[in-house]
């Protein structure tokens, strides 16, 4: 839909405008002209709309027709076809219209097509068109989830980090399987994992809840979002791992962090539970068997167990000190067992 129709369909309600005043994306589409994919957006425009053609007023207000007259006007400069296309009927008839697109994706959007493809500009507008279209019509759902991977190729604007965070918000509509949202969520690290992440260890730490003008629904929405899709997924397991160890070195292993991860880890194994799955499954293969072993309380091992998994970690350790130190922090009761053992193995290197 051209912009101009809907800035005038969403400027002719007060309340719609009023609603949407710190919305983003409605700025952005006053100012620039850009339309994004918005839930507010959709849910203004469906109200507007409504208003608009429901309204009724007395045959003395004419004045108040002025909004409906320019709605109109700009509808029918928009749909007038140029007289070089009058007699293109498949360019005026929907159905057909819509035939033509399908025909052209098939054609041109092909793999050669996009790989020529070097800005994400370029894409945007297509995407978000598609994502319109495909709430009525899934045929453009698997052209959406290829036109997404590609823009993770590309260079990130915050319009093209907007898209794809509002892809994987959308993702069980748009239909986007499991290896298209991790690698959407590779990509968007930062904003996906990150930002949520840190600033839930923020709050834990002061109450953010003293501070009425901090609003952190956006982070709060996202947190719950990354939970969903760790259950279901090592690789945005393994990448929330990546983070909070770095996170841990990072501070020089602060107890607030030990309590953080302790705290993430127990919410995402009641995530599991509630999912009918076991957080073991999230890790590595090659760790599973290690991760059992320090899931047992070094107290209720046998000598022998304890010392076969310390020198597993120790295994581990000379080739990974980054894997090894993960675990620790997932299961800190072995930290100081470990320790002893690389002081240990220290001692007998120097003497």
């Amino acid at each position: 839909m051209d912009e101009r129709i809907l800035r005038a369909i969403l400027c002719s309600c007060e309340s719609v405008t009023k609603d949407l005043e710190n919305s983003k994306e409605y700025k952005k589409l006053l100012e620039e002209g850009k339309f994004l994919p918005s839930n507010d957006i959709f849910n203004g425009l469906c109200l507007s709309l409504t208003k608009l053609l429901s309204y009724k007023v007395s045959k003395e207000a004419y004045q108040r027709y002025t909004v409906r007259l320019r709605v109109i006007d700009i509808l029918r400069e928009c749909c007038r076809i140029n007289d070089d296309f009058q007699n293109f009927k498949i360019l005026r008839d929907e159905k057909q219209s819509l035939s033509l697109l399908k025909y052209l994706l098939k054609k041109y959007l092909t793999d050669d097509v996009l790989s020529n493809c070097d800005s994400s500009d370029n894409l945007l507008s297509l995407i978000s068109a598609l994502m319109c279209l495909a709430s009525t019509d899934s045929y453009y759902k698997c052209y959406i989830e290829k036109l997404l991977l590609k823009l993770t190729k590309l260079e990130i604007s915050d319009d093209s980090e907007y898209v794809l965070c509002y892809a994987v918000q959308k993702s069980f509509d748009l239909e986007l399987k499991l290896s298209t949202i991790e690698i959407i969520y590779e990509s968007q690290k930062c904003k996906l994992i990150e930002q949520p992440l840190l600033s839930s260890f923020i709050s834990s730490c002061i109450d953010l809840n003293k501070d009425n003008d901090v609003d952190n629904s956006e982070n709060v929405n996202l947190t719950e979002q990354l939970f969903k899709f760790i259950t279901k997924s090592p690789h945005i397991f393994l990448l929330v791992c990546a983070f909070l160890k770095e996170l841990l070195v990072q501070l020089d292993h602060a107890p607030a962090v030990m309590s953080f991860i302790q705290s993430t880890l127990e919410r995402i194994k009641e995530c599991c539970k509630n999912e009918n799955t076991d957080i073991v499954d999230l890790y590595p293969r090659n760790l599973q068997s290690l991760v059992i072993l320090l899931q047992i309380d070094p107290i209720y091992h046998t000598n022998n167990s304890k010392n076969g998994t310390l020198k597993m970690l120790e295994n581990i350790y000379m080739e990974d000190q980054d894997t090894v130190i993960t675990l620790l922090s997932h299961y800190p009761q072995w930290l100081k067992l470990f320790g002893h053992l690389l002081i240990a193995s220290d001692e007998i290197m120097c003497s």
